[in-house]
């Protein structure tokens, strides 16, 4: 659901940030998410779509602009849990099935391109290392339509020469790329089209209905609705 609505209501408060300001504090971000800064970027996607309740957004324009910068807040900070998640377990070297699940899911989150680059990388390197060679190969076709830099290219060249040595995936995953979702912010995992969802009336976070009345876990700013 669009949030323009809500925060154009919103008044401005003495104070507040302007839409230009809030874009540098999104520039900010950016730049920890690509320097794999992932802790800090966090927090400061967090701050930010805190900071967006209160910031001036007297003009339609302004409450657009505004509605998506809330929607490019969302998409980082599920993407960064699911990543500081996985990396928890790779570091303890626990469930394989699942480091690689939440490789994939989080390469479905609209990221800039240069961050999706970096999220299809470490799912092909997560699915490589368990031996899901197909699921890694589907990674790296992902990874060469957005035509990357050569050296980039020719890992995800190489996963695909290996995948066709080795038809084969080690683990089933609860992952069907062909099929579109969403995924639930609570879970992490995916919610089909077609299946029942509900969404933060803050920030839109999916959720599977279970989980009305719930604090949102990414803007942790609003409940989850009832269906």
């Amino acid at each position: 659901p669009t949030t323009t609505g809500r925060l154009a209501g919103l008044p401005a408060v003495a104070g507040s940030m302007t839409v230009t300001q809030l874009a540098g504090k999104l520039r900010e971000a950016y730049t920890m998410f690509t320097r794999a800064q992932f802790k800090e970027a966090l927090a400061a996607f967090r701050a930010l779509l805190a900071l967006i309740v209160c910031a001036d957004s007297s003009s339609k324009q302004d409450a657009d602009e505004l509605a998506e910068l809330t929607g490019i807040c969302r998409e980082y900070i599920l993407a960064l849990v699911m990543e500081l998640k996985r990396r928890e377990l790779a570091a303890a070297k626990q469930d394989p099935k699942r480091q690689m699940e939440l490789a994939a899911y989080m390469t479905h989150c609209r990221l800039q391109a240069p961050h999706l680059v970096l999220a299809l990388r470490a799912a092909i390197n997560s699915a490589v290392a368990h031996k899901n060679y197909l699921t890694a190969a589907a990674f790296a076709r992902r990874l060469l339509d957005l035509n990357p830099k050569q050296e980039i290219a020719a890992m995800a060249h190489k996963a695909c020469q290996v995948a066709d040595k080795n038809q084969s995936n080690a683990f089933v995953l609860d992952y069907d790329e062909r099929n579109p979702f969403v995924t639930c912010a609570f879970a992490f995992a995916p919610v089909y089209r077609g299946s029942p969802t509900i969404a933060c009336p803050y920030c839109g976070a999916s959720a599977t209905p279970d989980h009305a009345g719930s604090l949102c876990p990414i803007c942790n700013l609003a409940s989850m609705p009832s269906p």
